[in-house]
């Protein structure tokens, strides 16, 4: 059985799942106020979530067909795109370290494609929302008594630097890789199913 291409399914899942996340990113900069973000906000913030877990379940599953799922599938089954997924998914196999390889690398290319739209869209396309950004944060943290007026410039430099165009960059790159290793290995754990040994296998273990 060829082994399937971990690369090339991450690629598909995590350009998709880099798209989505543009999409849900440039609702949330235009909806963005001073006071805060506001009902939309949270909800974009719940849907990029849960989209992300789904793109990690779904890059590993579509491991775990290509890997067995698919062949055992009947002609009909293969015919209904959805049924084949779903099929193919519950039928094939993936070891904790290809499912984890296979998330973590669905989660890298999405980071570094969402990262680069950020760097560009806050330098070039709305070179206002940083300070926006930045805007709403010290709004929130002047209605808290527990801070003093002389924290606030120090904290105004601290989120300049970090909702900047190079800051968003680098905190969307770091972030982004230590969020998807955590998460590709939890759901890698969770689907991991080993292949069983044919013959063939156990006749090369005892040569």
């Amino acid at each position: 059985m060829e082994t399937p291409s971990i690369q090339k399914i991450a690629l598909k899942w995590g350009l998709i799942l880099a798209g989505v996340a543009i999409v849900f990113s440039v609702i949330s900069a235009q909806t963005m106020t001073p006071d805060g973000v506001g009902a939309i906000g949270y909800v974009i913030s719940f849907l990029s979530f849960v989209t992300n877990i789904a793109a990690g379940v779904f890059a590993i599953g579509n491991y775990r067909g290509e890997n067995g799922g698919y062949a055992l599938l009947s002609p009909e089954d293969l015919e209904n795109p959805i049924t084949k997924f779903f099929s193919g998914w519950k039928s094939g196999y993936a070891t904790l370290g290809e499912g984890f390889k296979t998330g973590f690398f669905t989660y890298a290319i999405s980071s570094v494609v969402g990262s680069v739209f950020s760097y560009i869209y806050a330098a070039f396309i709305d070179p206002e929302m940083p300070q926006r950004m930045v805007d709403m944060t010290l709004s929130q943290l002047e209605s808290n008594p527990a801070i003093q007026d002389g924290q606030i410039s120090m904290f105004e430099n601290i989120y300049g630097a970090m909702f900047s165009p190079v800051g968003q960059l680098l905190t969307g790159l770091i972030g982004g890789l230590i969020f998807g290793a955590i998460i590709a290995l939890i759901i890698a754990a969770i689907m991991k199913r080993e292949a069983p040994l044919d013959m063939g296998d156990i006749e090369d273990i005892g040569e």
